[in-house]
Protein backbone atom coordinates (compact mmCIF):
# COMPACT_ATOMS: atom_id res chain seq x y z
CA UNK A 1 0.00 0.00 0.00
CA UNK A 2 2.99 2.34 0.79
CA UNK A 3 4.50 2.30 -2.46
CA UNK A 4 1.20 3.24 -3.99
CA UNK A 5 0.48 6.28 -2.04
CA UNK A 6 3.90 7.34 -2.53
CA UNK A 7 2.63 8.07 -6.35
CA UNK A 8 0.79 11.44 -6.06
CA UNK A 9 -1.64 9.80 -9.35
CA UNK A 10 -2.94 7.58 -7.07
CA UNK A 11 -6.74 8.52 -6.24
CA UNK A 12 -6.82 7.60 -2.32
CA UNK A 13 -10.60 8.57 -2.63
CA UNK A 14 -11.67 6.41 -5.11
CA UNK A 15 -14.87 4.40 -4.31
CA UNK A 16 -15.34 0.57 -4.25
CA UNK A 17 -18.24 -0.82 -6.19
CA UNK A 18 -19.75 -0.76 -2.82
CA UNK A 19 -19.32 3.21 -2.50
CA UNK A 20 -16.72 3.14 -0.10
CA UNK A 21 -13.52 4.74 0.39
CA UNK A 22 -9.85 3.27 1.25
CA UNK A 23 -9.75 4.98 3.82
CA UNK A 24 -13.29 3.99 5.35
CA UNK A 25 -12.56 0.24 4.59
CA UNK A 26 -8.88 0.28 6.05
CA UNK A 27 -10.96 1.65 9.51
CA UNK A 28 -13.83 -0.67 9.32
CA UNK A 29 -11.39 -3.90 8.83
CA UNK A 30 -8.99 -2.23 11.45
CA UNK A 31 -6.10 -2.14 8.90
CA UNK A 32 -2.84 -0.72 9.72
CA UNK A 33 -3.14 1.24 6.42
CA UNK A 34 -4.78 3.94 8.04
CA UNK A 35 -1.48 5.79 8.97
CA UNK A 36 -0.59 5.29 5.75
CA UNK A 37 -3.86 6.73 4.49
CA UNK A 38 -4.42 9.92 6.56
CA UNK A 39 -0.30 10.73 5.91
CA UNK A 40 -1.88 12.05 2.24
CA UNK A 41 -3.05 15.27 2.54
CA UNK A 42 -5.28 14.70 -0.48
CA UNK A 43 -7.24 12.15 1.23
CA UNK A 44 -10.89 12.78 2.27
CA UNK A 45 -11.38 12.31 6.06
CA UNK A 46 -14.69 12.94 6.78
CA UNK A 47 -16.31 11.15 3.66
CA UNK A 48 -19.64 8.92 4.63
CA UNK A 49 -19.64 5.61 4.01
CA UNK A 50 -22.82 4.02 2.36
CA UNK A 51 -24.63 3.72 5.84
CA UNK A 52 -23.61 7.67 6.18
CA UNK A 53 -20.76 6.93 9.06
CA UNK A 54 -17.36 8.77 8.50
CA UNK A 55 -14.39 6.95 9.17
CA UNK A 56 -13.98 8.72 13.04
CA UNK A 57 -17.74 7.45 13.22
CA UNK A 58 -16.76 4.42 12.64
CA UNK A 59 -13.70 4.13 14.79
CA UNK A 60 -15.65 5.37 17.88
CA UNK A 61 -17.93 3.00 17.46
CA UNK A 62 -15.11 0.37 17.55
CA UNK A 63 -13.38 1.98 20.31
CA UNK A 64 -10.27 2.41 17.82
CA UNK A 65 -8.48 4.68 20.18
CA UNK A 66 -5.45 4.73 18.24
CA UNK A 67 -7.22 5.63 15.30
CA UNK A 68 -9.50 8.22 16.73
CA UNK A 69 -6.19 9.96 17.88
CA UNK A 70 -5.02 10.27 13.85
CA UNK A 71 -8.31 11.54 12.56
CA UNK A 72 -8.53 13.58 15.24
CA UNK A 73 -4.98 14.92 14.16
CA UNK A 74 -5.97 16.00 10.98
CA UNK A 75 -7.15 19.93 11.42
CA UNK A 76 -9.42 18.86 8.06
CA UNK A 77 -11.52 16.25 10.27
CA UNK A 78 -14.98 17.22 11.07
CA UNK A 79 -15.31 16.38 14.90
CA UNK A 80 -18.94 17.20 14.69
CA UNK A 81 -20.18 15.63 11.90
CA UNK A 82 -23.04 13.35 12.15
CA UNK A 83 -23.56 9.76 11.12
CA UNK A 84 -26.66 9.29 9.07
CA UNK A 85 -29.03 8.92 12.58
CA UNK A 86 -27.86 12.13 13.65
CA UNK A 87 -25.74 11.05 16.01
CA UNK A 88 -22.28 13.08 16.63
CA UNK A 89 -19.27 10.77 16.84
CA UNK A 90 -18.84 12.31 20.91
CA UNK A 91 -21.90 11.15 21.90
CA UNK A 92 -21.70 7.92 19.93
CA UNK A 93 -18.18 7.67 22.23
CA UNK A 94 -20.25 8.39 25.48
CA UNK A 95 -22.81 5.64 24.46
CA UNK A 96 -19.93 3.05 24.19
CA UNK A 97 -18.62 4.54 27.51
CA UNK A 98 -15.15 5.41 26.15
CA UNK A 99 -13.77 7.91 28.89
CA UNK A 100 -10.25 7.68 26.82
CA UNK A 101 -11.41 8.39 23.46
CA UNK A 102 -13.72 11.49 25.54
CA UNK A 103 -10.63 13.08 26.30
CA UNK A 104 -9.04 13.03 22.89
CA UNK A 105 -12.51 14.88 22.09
CA UNK A 106 -12.07 17.40 24.58
CA UNK A 107 -8.28 18.23 23.55
CA UNK A 108 -9.76 19.48 20.36
CA UNK A 109 -10.97 22.88 20.83
CA UNK A 110 -13.05 22.97 17.97
CA UNK A 111 -15.43 20.31 19.44
CA UNK A 112 -19.22 21.27 20.36
CA UNK A 113 -19.79 19.79 23.65
CA UNK A 114 -23.53 20.68 23.33
CA UNK A 115 -23.76 18.95 19.82
CA UNK A 116 -27.25 17.92 19.60
CA UNK A 117 -28.54 14.62 17.52
CA UNK A 118 -31.16 13.68 15.68
CA UNK A 119 -33.64 13.96 18.98
CA UNK A 120 -32.19 16.76 19.88
CA UNK A 121 -29.73 15.29 22.99
CA UNK A 122 -26.57 16.05 23.82
CA UNK A 123 -23.43 14.01 24.86
CA UNK A 124 -23.82 15.39 28.52
CA UNK A 125 -27.56 14.02 27.83
CA UNK A 126 -26.35 10.30 27.09
CA UNK A 127 -23.94 10.69 29.91
CA UNK A 128 -26.76 11.41 32.38
CA UNK A 129 -29.07 8.57 31.08
CA UNK A 130 -26.65 5.94 30.93
CA UNK A 131 -24.77 6.91 34.47
CA UNK A 132 -21.28 7.77 33.04
CA UNK A 133 -20.66 9.62 36.26
CA UNK A 134 -17.17 10.38 35.34
CA UNK A 135 -18.07 11.49 31.73
CA UNK A 136 -20.22 14.14 33.15
CA UNK A 137 -17.76 15.15 35.84
CA UNK A 138 -15.66 15.83 32.40
CA UNK A 139 -18.25 17.63 30.20
CA UNK A 140 -18.94 19.66 33.38
CA UNK A 141 -15.55 20.61 34.33
CA UNK A 142 -15.85 22.64 30.70
CA UNK A 143 -17.38 26.00 30.96
CA UNK A 144 -18.84 26.23 27.71
CA UNK A 145 -21.00 23.29 28.36
CA UNK A 146 -25.21 24.31 28.97
CA UNK A 147 -26.59 21.51 31.67
CA UNK A 148 -29.94 22.86 30.59
CA UNK A 149 -30.04 22.58 27.09
CA UNK A 150 -33.57 19.69 26.65
CA UNK A 151 -34.36 17.32 23.93
CA UNK A 152 -37.37 17.47 21.57
CA UNK A 153 -39.25 15.95 24.35
CA UNK A 154 -38.14 18.27 26.50
CA UNK A 155 -36.26 16.40 28.45
CA UNK A 156 -33.10 17.67 30.39
CA UNK A 157 -29.85 16.16 31.65
CA UNK A 158 -30.92 16.43 34.98
CA UNK A 159 -34.83 15.07 34.30
CA UNK A 160 -32.70 12.03 33.00
CA UNK A 161 -30.44 11.78 35.79
CA UNK A 162 -33.35 12.01 38.47
CA UNK A 163 -35.57 9.45 36.30
CA UNK A 164 -32.96 6.79 36.28
CA UNK A 165 -32.17 7.43 40.18
CA UNK A 166 -28.59 8.03 39.36
CA UNK A 167 -27.82 10.25 42.68
CA UNK A 168 -24.00 10.58 42.42
CA UNK A 169 -24.42 12.27 38.63
CA UNK A 170 -27.61 14.04 39.86
CA UNK A 171 -25.53 15.92 43.09
CA UNK A 172 -22.65 16.97 39.92
CA UNK A 173 -25.51 18.44 37.89
CA UNK A 174 -27.02 20.43 40.76
CA UNK A 175 -23.77 21.38 41.88
CA UNK A 176 -23.70 24.24 38.87
CA UNK A 177 -24.63 27.25 39.69
CA UNK A 178 -26.17 28.07 36.54
CA UNK A 179 -28.18 24.55 36.59
CA UNK A 180 -32.28 24.82 36.59
CA UNK A 181 -33.64 22.38 39.28
CA UNK A 182 -37.34 22.64 38.27
CA UNK A 183 -36.93 22.23 34.35
CA UNK A 184 -39.84 20.56 32.94
CA UNK A 185 -40.12 17.98 29.59
CA UNK A 186 -42.98 18.62 27.34
CA UNK A 187 -45.51 16.86 29.48
CA UNK A 188 -44.77 19.35 32.36
CA UNK A 189 -42.85 16.55 34.62
CA UNK A 190 -39.87 17.69 36.50
CA UNK A 191 -36.68 16.07 37.89
CA UNK A 192 -38.61 15.54 41.04
CA UNK A 193 -41.86 14.65 39.38
CA UNK A 194 -39.66 11.49 37.44
CA UNK A 195 -37.36 10.67 41.17
CA UNK A 196 -40.90 10.25 42.57
CA UNK A 197 -42.22 7.87 39.94
CA UNK A 198 -39.39 5.93 39.93
CA UNK A 199 -39.46 6.00 43.62
CA UNK A 200 -35.70 7.01 43.77
CA UNK A 201 -35.73 8.50 47.03
CA UNK A 202 -32.01 9.59 46.96
CA UNK A 203 -32.55 11.52 44.52
CA UNK A 204 -35.91 12.68 45.56
CA UNK A 205 -33.74 13.53 49.15
CA UNK A 206 -31.02 15.67 46.75
CA UNK A 207 -33.31 17.69 45.06
CA UNK A 208 -35.87 19.03 48.23
CA UNK A 209 -32.84 19.51 50.07
CA UNK A 210 -32.43 22.91 47.73
CA UNK A 211 -34.58 25.53 48.57
CA UNK A 212 -35.46 26.76 44.72
CA UNK A 213 -37.12 23.17 43.66
CA UNK A 214 -40.75 23.77 43.29
CA UNK A 215 -42.67 20.58 45.35
CA UNK A 216 -45.61 21.47 43.70
CA UNK A 217 -45.35 22.21 39.88
CA UNK A 218 -47.99 20.50 38.22
CA UNK A 219 -47.15 18.84 34.84
CA UNK A 220 -49.67 19.23 31.99
CA UNK A 221 -52.14 16.52 33.93
CA UNK A 222 -52.19 18.94 36.98
CA UNK A 223 -50.32 15.98 38.69
CA UNK A 224 -47.19 17.03 41.02
CA UNK A 225 -44.26 15.35 42.18
CA UNK A 226 -46.37 14.00 45.32
CA UNK A 227 -49.29 12.45 43.47
CA UNK A 228 -46.72 10.57 41.25
CA UNK A 229 -45.00 9.61 45.00
CA UNK A 230 -48.28 8.23 46.22
CA UNK A 231 -49.40 6.51 43.18
CA UNK A 232 -45.63 4.54 42.78
CA UNK A 233 -45.56 3.87 46.45
CA UNK A 234 -42.50 5.29 47.24
CA UNK A 235 -43.15 5.88 51.20
CA UNK A 236 -40.11 7.43 51.82
CA UNK A 237 -40.46 9.76 49.23
CA UNK A 238 -43.92 10.98 50.32
CA UNK A 239 -42.69 11.35 53.68
CA UNK A 240 -39.58 13.60 52.39
CA UNK A 241 -42.13 15.59 50.50
CA UNK A 242 -44.65 16.26 53.37
CA UNK A 243 -41.98 16.72 55.70
CA UNK A 244 -41.23 19.69 53.37
CA UNK A 245 -43.73 21.63 54.94
CA UNK A 246 -44.79 24.29 51.66
CA UNK A 247 -46.24 20.89 49.87
CA UNK A 248 -49.55 20.98 49.22
CA UNK A 249 -50.22 17.33 50.14
CA UNK A 250 -54.28 17.31 48.55
CA UNK A 251 -54.11 18.81 44.93
CA UNK A 252 -56.28 17.28 42.67
CA UNK A 253 -55.17 16.86 39.19
CA UNK A 254 -57.31 17.55 35.77
CA UNK A 255 -59.27 14.43 36.64
CA UNK A 256 -60.27 15.43 40.04
CA UNK A 257 -57.96 12.70 41.75
CA UNK A 258 -55.34 13.33 44.51
CA UNK A 259 -52.31 11.73 46.00
CA UNK A 260 -54.54 9.87 48.80
CA UNK A 261 -56.84 8.70 45.32
CA UNK A 262 -53.91 7.68 43.84
CA UNK A 263 -52.33 5.94 46.79
CA UNK A 264 -55.56 3.59 46.92
CA UNK A 265 -55.24 2.86 43.57
CA UNK A 266 -51.79 1.74 43.60
CA UNK A 267 -53.22 -0.13 46.93
CA UNK A 268 -50.21 1.12 48.88
CA UNK A 269 -51.55 1.02 52.30
CA UNK A 270 -48.02 2.76 53.83
CA UNK A 271 -48.61 5.36 51.81
CA UNK A 272 -52.52 5.69 52.39
CA UNK A 273 -51.64 5.60 56.11
CA UNK A 274 -49.06 9.00 56.15
CA UNK A 275 -51.39 10.69 54.02
CA UNK A 276 -54.30 9.97 56.77
CA UNK A 277 -51.94 10.96 59.41
CA UNK A 278 -52.06 14.42 57.66
CA UNK A 279 -54.85 16.99 58.64
CA UNK A 280 -55.52 18.46 55.80
CA UNK A 281 -56.13 15.78 53.40
CA UNK A 282 -59.81 14.49 52.32
CA UNK A 283 -60.40 11.14 53.09
CA UNK A 284 -63.76 11.78 50.87
CA UNK A 285 -62.31 14.16 47.43
CA UNK A 286 -64.10 12.25 44.29
CA UNK A 287 -62.66 12.71 41.07
CA UNK A 288 -64.35 13.60 38.04
CA UNK A 289 -66.27 10.45 37.97
CA UNK A 290 -67.49 10.89 41.43
CA UNK A 291 -65.16 8.17 42.86
CA UNK A 292 -63.88 8.40 46.70
CA UNK A 293 -60.76 6.45 47.40
CA UNK A 294 -62.49 4.47 49.34
CA UNK A 295 -64.34 3.88 46.07
CA UNK A 296 -61.14 2.54 44.44
CA UNK A 297 -60.40 0.56 47.02
CA UNK A 298 -63.58 -1.25 47.04
CA UNK A 299 -63.31 -1.65 43.38
CA UNK A 300 -59.84 -3.33 43.86
CA UNK A 301 -60.82 -5.37 47.30
CA UNK A 302 -58.39 -3.91 49.17
CA UNK A 303 -59.13 -4.82 52.28
CA UNK A 304 -56.10 -3.35 54.11
CA UNK A 305 -56.83 0.41 52.46
CA UNK A 306 -60.27 0.33 52.82
CA UNK A 307 -59.89 -1.02 56.93
CA UNK A 308 -57.43 2.10 56.90
CA UNK A 309 -59.98 4.31 55.86
CA UNK A 310 -62.81 3.05 57.54
CA UNK A 311 -60.55 4.14 60.44
CA UNK A 312 -60.25 6.86 59.75
CA UNK A 313 -63.38 8.98 61.20
CA UNK A 314 -63.88 11.24 58.51
CA UNK A 315 -64.67 8.52 56.05
CA UNK A 316 -68.08 8.42 54.25
CA UNK A 317 -69.53 5.78 53.28
CA UNK A 318 -72.16 7.17 50.93
CA UNK A 319 -70.53 9.50 48.44
CA UNK A 320 -72.28 8.50 45.73
CA UNK A 321 -70.07 8.94 42.08
CA UNK A 322 -71.74 10.37 38.74
CA UNK A 323 -73.58 7.20 37.98
CA UNK A 324 -75.00 7.30 42.09
CA UNK A 325 -73.36 4.59 42.91
CA UNK A 326 -71.21 4.75 46.49
CA UNK A 327 -68.13 3.43 47.55
CA UNK A 328 -68.89 0.11 49.08
CA UNK A 329 -71.57 -0.64 46.29
CA UNK A 330 -68.81 -1.65 44.02
CA UNK A 331 -66.85 -4.49 45.56
CA UNK A 332 -69.97 -6.44 45.63
CA UNK A 333 -70.75 -7.09 42.09
CA UNK A 334 -67.53 -8.46 41.94
CA UNK A 335 -68.65 -11.78 43.50
CA UNK A 336 -70.05 -13.13 39.73
CA UNK A 337 -73.36 -12.99 41.30
CA UNK A 338 -72.55 -13.84 44.16
CA UNK A 339 -73.42 -11.01 45.99
CA UNK A 340 -75.97 -8.74 43.87
CA UNK A 341 -77.49 -5.24 45.39
CA UNK A 342 -80.89 -4.53 45.99
CA UNK A 343 -82.39 -2.07 43.02
CA UNK A 344 -82.27 1.79 43.90
CA UNK A 345 -85.57 3.11 44.30
CA UNK A 346 -86.26 0.85 47.44
CA UNK A 347 -85.21 2.70 50.16
CA UNK A 348 -86.30 0.40 52.93
CA UNK A 349 -83.54 -2.02 51.51
CA UNK A 350 -80.96 0.38 49.85
CA UNK A 351 -80.13 1.58 53.14
CA UNK A 352 -76.59 3.34 53.61
CA UNK A 353 -73.06 1.81 52.16
CA UNK A 354 -71.72 0.11 55.34
CA UNK A 355 -74.22 -2.22 55.19
CA UNK A 356 -73.55 -3.17 51.58
CA UNK A 357 -69.65 -2.91 52.62
CA UNK A 358 -70.62 -5.77 55.48
CA UNK A 359 -72.28 -7.57 52.93
CA UNK A 360 -68.65 -7.95 51.18
CA UNK A 361 -66.62 -8.18 54.03
CA UNK A 362 -69.05 -11.02 55.27
CA UNK A 363 -68.60 -12.75 51.83
CA UNK A 364 -65.03 -12.68 51.19
CA UNK A 365 -64.68 -13.52 55.24
CA UNK A 366 -62.52 -10.85 56.30
CA UNK A 367 -63.55 -11.04 60.23
CA UNK A 368 -61.77 -7.71 60.87
CA UNK A 369 -63.25 -6.00 58.84
CA UNK A 370 -66.89 -7.31 59.99
CA UNK A 371 -65.92 -6.36 63.36
CA UNK A 372 -65.27 -2.74 62.51
CA UNK A 373 -68.01 -2.01 60.61
CA UNK A 374 -70.04 -3.29 63.41
CA UNK A 375 -68.03 -1.44 65.69
CA UNK A 376 -68.59 1.66 63.34
CA UNK A 377 -72.69 1.22 63.94
CA UNK A 378 -73.73 2.10 60.56
CA UNK A 379 -73.90 -1.37 59.35
CA UNK A 380 -77.40 -2.94 59.85
CA UNK A 381 -76.17 -6.80 60.45
CA UNK A 382 -79.31 -7.97 58.47
CA UNK A 383 -79.40 -5.58 55.83
CA UNK A 384 -79.77 -8.23 52.93
CA UNK A 385 -78.54 -8.23 49.20
CA UNK A 386 -80.32 -8.33 46.15
CA UNK A 387 -81.36 -12.11 46.51
CA UNK A 388 -82.21 -11.36 50.21
CA UNK A 389 -79.27 -12.77 51.70
CA UNK A 390 -77.69 -11.17 55.26
CA UNK A 391 -74.08 -10.95 55.85
CA UNK A 392 -74.75 -14.18 58.21
CA UNK A 393 -76.40 -16.08 55.33
CA UNK A 394 -73.13 -15.04 52.97
CA UNK A 395 -70.96 -15.78 55.70
CA UNK A 396 -72.27 -19.46 56.27
CA UNK A 397 -72.62 -20.45 52.34
CA UNK A 398 -69.21 -19.53 52.22
CA UNK A 399 -68.05 -21.46 55.45
CA UNK A 400 -66.85 -18.44 57.06
CA UNK A 401 -66.65 -19.51 60.42
CA UNK A 402 -65.30 -17.05 62.32
CA UNK A 403 -67.17 -14.12 60.90
CA UNK A 404 -70.38 -16.72 61.54
CA UNK A 405 -69.26 -16.58 65.08
CA UNK A 406 -68.67 -13.11 65.34
CA UNK A 407 -72.36 -12.08 63.57
CA UNK A 408 -73.70 -14.84 66.06
CA UNK A 409 -72.28 -12.55 69.13
CA UNK A 410 -74.77 -9.62 67.98
CA UNK A 411 -78.28 -9.88 69.94
CA UNK A 412 -80.34 -8.12 66.80
CA UNK A 413 -78.94 -11.03 64.13
CA UNK A 414 -81.90 -12.86 62.40
CA UNK A 415 -80.62 -16.64 62.88
CA UNK A 416 -82.76 -17.68 60.81
CA UNK A 417 -83.22 -15.32 57.25
CA UNK A 418 -84.31 -16.20 54.42
CA UNK A 419 -83.25 -15.47 51.10
CA UNK A 420 -85.29 -15.42 47.95
CA UNK A 421 -85.25 -19.22 47.49
CA UNK A 422 -86.44 -19.55 51.63
CA UNK A 423 -82.66 -20.66 52.45
CA UNK A 424 -81.45 -19.84 56.05
CA UNK A 425 -78.13 -19.46 56.72
CA UNK A 426 -77.95 -23.09 58.23
CA UNK A 427 -79.64 -24.45 55.53
CA UNK A 428 -76.55 -23.32 53.19
CA UNK A 429 -74.07 -24.22 55.85
CA UNK A 430 -75.43 -27.88 55.99
CA UNK A 431 -75.60 -27.85 52.14
CA UNK A 432 -71.84 -27.13 52.16
CA UNK A 433 -70.96 -29.62 54.80
CA UNK A 434 -69.97 -26.77 56.98
CA UNK A 435 -69.85 -28.81 60.23
CA UNK A 436 -68.57 -26.41 62.88
CA UNK A 437 -71.01 -23.54 61.28
CA UNK A 438 -73.78 -26.08 61.59
CA UNK A 439 -73.11 -26.73 65.02
CA UNK A 440 -72.76 -23.02 66.29
CA UNK A 441 -75.81 -22.36 64.77
CA UNK A 442 -77.81 -24.91 66.50
CA UNK A 443 -76.49 -23.95 69.93
CA UNK A 444 -78.12 -20.81 69.35
CA UNK A 445 -81.97 -20.77 70.58
CA UNK A 446 -82.91 -18.69 68.20
CA UNK A 447 -82.30 -21.09 65.09
CA UNK A 448 -84.92 -22.92 63.73
CA UNK A 449 -83.56 -26.45 62.26
CA UNK A 450 -86.93 -27.08 60.77
CA UNK A 451 -87.42 -24.18 58.40
CA UNK A 452 -87.89 -25.10 54.79
CA UNK A 453 -86.85 -23.69 51.52
CA UNK A 454 -89.41 -22.98 48.77
CA UNK A 455 -88.98 -26.30 47.80
CA UNK A 456 -89.67 -27.75 51.10
CA UNK A 457 -86.10 -28.22 51.89
CA UNK A 458 -84.99 -28.15 55.21
CA UNK A 459 -81.45 -27.63 56.41
CA UNK A 460 -81.13 -32.11 57.17
CA UNK A 461 -82.40 -32.39 54.06
CA UNK A 462 -79.39 -30.83 52.88
CA UNK A 463 -77.33 -32.21 55.11
CA UNK A 464 -78.67 -35.38 53.93
CA UNK A 465 -78.55 -35.45 50.07
CA UNK A 466 -75.95 -31.96 49.70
Amino acid sequence: MNRFLEREEVNPNSLDSHGQTLLSYAVSEEHEGVGLLLGRKDVSPNSPDPNGRTPLSDAVSRGLEGVVKLLLGRKDVNPNLPDISGLPPLSSTVVFANEAIVKLFLERGDVNLDSPDGSGRTPLSFAASIGQEDLVKFFLEHGNVNPNLSDSVGRAPLSYAASEGHEGLAKLLLGRRDINPNTSDSSGRTPLSFAALQRHEGVVKLLLSRRDVNPDLLDISGRTPLSYAAFSGAGDAVKLLLDRGDVNSGPSDIRGRTPLSYATLGGHEGVVKLLLGRGDVSSNSSDSCGLTPLSYATVFEDKGVVRLLLEHGSVNLDSPDSGGQTSPSFAIPRAEGAVLLPKRGNDNLWGDSGRRLLLFAAWVGDKDLVGLLLERGDANPNFPDGNFRTPLSLAASEGHESVVKLLLERDEVNHYSQDYYGQTPLSHAASGGYDGIVKLLLEHHKTNPNLPDRSGRTPLSFAALG
